[in-house]
């Protein structure tokens, strides 16, 4: 028995010399300014005149929301982008982790589609997700040897200060100070 998702539907059908009027049509839903209904009946008015068959209002519906599902996640996606064009080296890798987290939550929903995957495509897709996970680990590691080097660095600043201080003659409270105002310690 075949599969509706093997059919091709009455949009996929159109010959080449009309799919111009398919892209006009599809460029309308986009623009989210005309029902979904006005665009139908004009996209068919267009096929009529070259000589096409109309296209159902099933066939045009189920574009349309697939187009709608596409959209949401081209926003989606734009909004995560936007979020991590302005990062820090200090915020990178909250967001790399972040990041991993959609990229496999995107994966698995593009393993349930329902979709049949050849082997080559699921090795692909696992392979994805294994990348996806050791970066994060390599993230995680960078980001703890980046805090081990500066707390050994502060310490060294600490030491030179409370040294250079004790030569000086200073006092605990004016070394606290120092501390407090060139490294943001102490008080």
């Amino acid at each position: 028995m075949e599969s509706r998702r093997d059919r091709l539907s009455s949009l996929d059908l159109v010959p080449e010399h009309a799919q111009d009027d398919v892209v006009w049509a599809v460029r309308e839903l986009n623009k989210r300014t005309r029902t979904q209904a006005d665009i139908l009946v004009e996209l068919n008015d267009r096929l009529a005149v070259k000589g096409v068959t109309p296209i159902s209002p099933s066939a045009f519906n189920r574009k349309a929301v697939r187009l709608k599902a596409l959209r949401q996640r081209i926003e989606t996606t734009r909004e995560v982008m936007s979020g991590i064009t302005d990062l820090t080296a200090g915020d990178l890798d909250d967001h790399a982790a972040k990041l991993g987290h959609l990229m496999m939550m995107l994966i698995a929903e593009l393993v349930s589609d329902g979709e049949d995957r050849s082997s080559k495509e699921l090795k692909e897709i696992a392979d994805a997700f294994k990348s996806i996970v050791s970066g994060q680990k390599i993230s995680a590691d960078r980001r703890q040897k980046v805090e081990a080097d500066a707390d050994a660095k502060a310490a060294k600043t600490v030491a030179a200060v409370e040294k250079v201080a004790k030569q000086a003659g200073l006092s605990a409270e004016t070394t606290t100070d120092l501390k407090s105002a060139f490294l943001g310690i102490g008080k």
